[in-house]
């Protein structure tokens, strides 16, 4: 009896009952993370992340410092270099419009590993002739140099999207966290911490490796050891094969491109407006400290932590994903963070917020294009094509215009200028095309309502591609998301969780949630309700029908 009483009250001690609670709770954090290194679909990929913080850092050398003009000895070279920059941004943006109008052409054309090689070794060259303009000064050098580089890099930063978008939305979120907190410390690495020559050559052979690491996110780290697979389609057409979590289901959902193109423009022009001066502060601020020598170990350190930081904990809170749509959590957090730098002039506070508020400006835009490509299976070379060419328009636009200010002498309040970045980005970020605009962009086209049977094909075959042709209606018509549209194909043939999670390498409870998500946007509440929705679902000519 006195035993039990002395076990009973060390049990209801409060001190201990906290503290495995504590315990508990830790553990769960930990088992959470775990959970996430074991889900191919979700895993923190190195490749992604250091492949698209190479083409980044790039970014942020070529085309917003006109590198190697601020190492420049001869003003009148490093004076070209920056003025001739803008070739860059105008064949960029180019490149951009042309791949997301064609894209339907070429497609299969941009997976080849070979073209790929060969845009990397372009990208490679005309950094080398930006390095040699330092020592050889010819305009037609330079200008071949911007035109190579503005090309190569549209070239990638659209592929980059592709691999993205294959992900689901936290990982697409944590993968693009980590790759702008390595660009940035990478970045800070090439021009703090090494020598001229070795940053010059790192710079020039970053393409050669983006590749190499663009290759093993797409088909799997044996890629670079053996040939590219190819497929013959229908037509006996050769086309090179999908790769990792590419699952062809369903054709992408088509869409009216000259419609988009006003949909998606409109909004990531007013996104690049506030972004434009943004971009200037910060890189004005970093090649500021790069001339007077300061170390920016601490800042971009510091930066570095927040951005991770940010997003780590907004994935904790998010962790039962009920939504795909927690990090538009950052758009506060960013609104804030531009809004405070016109209270400071100088210090430490300044360049952190400066440098915050334009990282944070370049991962919203990243994910939110690759999520809307993610959640309605719209190509995401349409979506950041169109997307990225009009934000730089923007930032062209509105870094003229600030120029064209300060060269005047016109002087401009600080606080005044951030308000309406602030309300410039906040409307174009509310006006980016939603689920109302998809759905009136989709293009209609009818099947036939009896289609004739082929000669050589089975009445089983027959059925399956009836079966096939009214599951594709039905996730056109509801527009259900990439991942969502492959759960929905399995469970429309009465396949249980269990079968979903090893086919599609996910786990169970993802399973679950996606099924939850498939079932509100049809309207259901059973597997069996699914099942007759695509057995009584017409392919006639129904006015409400929506095929991609």
């Amino acid at each position: 009896m006195i035993e039990d009483t002395a076990r009973g009250s060390l049990a209801d001690d409060p001190e201990e009952n906290e503290e495995k609670k504590l315990r508990n709770q830790l553990a769960g954090y930990i088992g959470f993370f775990k959970r996430q290194a074991q889900l191919p679909e979700r895993t923190i990929r190195i490749s992604m992340i250091i492949g698209l913080g190479f083409h980044l850092t790039w970014i942020f050398a070529i085309l917003y410092l006109s590198f190697p003009a601020f190492y420049s000895t001869d003003a009148e070279v490093a004076e070209a270099l920056r003025t001739l920059g803008v070739v860059t941004w105008v064949t960029s943006i180019a490149m951009m419009l042309l791949m997301a109008y064609f894209i339907e052409r070429i497609t299969f054309t941009i997976r080849r590993r070979m073209l790929q090689l060969f845009v990397a070794i372009s990208m490679s060259l005309g950094t080398t002739l930006l390095v040699l303009a330092e020592f050889y000064y010819s305009v037609p050098l330079i200008i071949i140099a911007d035109l190579l580089c503005g090309a190569s890099s549209a070239f990638f930063y659209l592929i980059w999207s592709e691999a993205y978008r294959r992900r689901v939305m936290n990982s697409i979120v944590l993968n693009t966290a980590f790759a702008i907190a390595f660009a940035i410390t990478l970045f800070g690495i090439l021009f703090w911490l090494l020598p001229m020559p070795v940053n010059n050559l790192l710079l020039c052979v970053m393409p050669l490796a983006e590749v190499m690491a663009l290759e093993v996110t797409l088909h799997g780290g044996r890629a670079l050891t053996r040939p590219q697979r190819f497929e013959v389609d229908d037509s006996g057409k050769r086309l090179p094969a999908l790769g990792l979590l590419e699952i062809p289901t369903f054709h992408r959902l088509r869409i009216k491109r000259e419609m988009f193109l006003i949909k998606q423009g409109f909004p990531a022009f007013l996104l690049g407006l506030g972004m434009g001066p943004m971009c200037v502060q910060a890189f004005d601020m970093l090649l500021g400290m790069i001339e007077r020598q300061e170390n920016p170990v601490a800042l971009i350190g510091f930066t570095s932590a927040c951005i991770v930081g940010t997003v780590l904990v907004f994935i904790i809170l998010n962790r039962d994903e009920k939504t795909d749509l927690f990090y538009q959590g950052i758009v506060p957090i960013l609104a804030i963070t531009m809004f405070f730098v016109s209270f400071v002039s100088d210090g430490f506070i300044f360049q952190l917020l400066s440098l915050l508020s334009y990282l944070f400006f370049v991962f919203l835009v990243w994910v939110e294009f690759c999520g809307l490509s993610h959640r309605y299976r719209i190509s995401p070379i349409l979506i950041t094509g169109f997307g990225r060419a009009f934000a730089l328009i923007g930032m062209l636009v509105s870094i003229s215009a600030l120029d064209n200010f300060m060269s005047s002498g016109i002087q401009l309040n600080s606080i005044v200028v951030n308000s309406c970045l602030i309300v410039t980005t906040l409307v174009g970020y509310l006006l980016l095309p939603r689920e109302e605009h998809i759905r009136e962009m989709s293009i209609v086209e009818p099947l036939e309502v009896e289609q004739p049977q082929q000669p050589e094909e089975s009445p089983e075959e027959f059925k399956q591609g009836r079966f096939i042709a009214r599951c594709q209606r039905v996730a056109n018509t509801y527009l259900l998301s990439s991942r969502e549209s492959d759960v929905f194909f399995l469970l429309a043939k009465g396949r249980n969780a269990a079968y979903i999670a090893q086919n599609l390498f996910i786990s169970e409870g993802t399973v679950h949630t996606h099924t939850w998500r498939i079932y509100r946007k049809l309207d259901i509440h059973t597997q069996q309700e699914l099942m007759n929705l695509v057995d009584n679902y017409s392919l006639g000519n129904e006015d409400n029908d929506i095929r991609g």
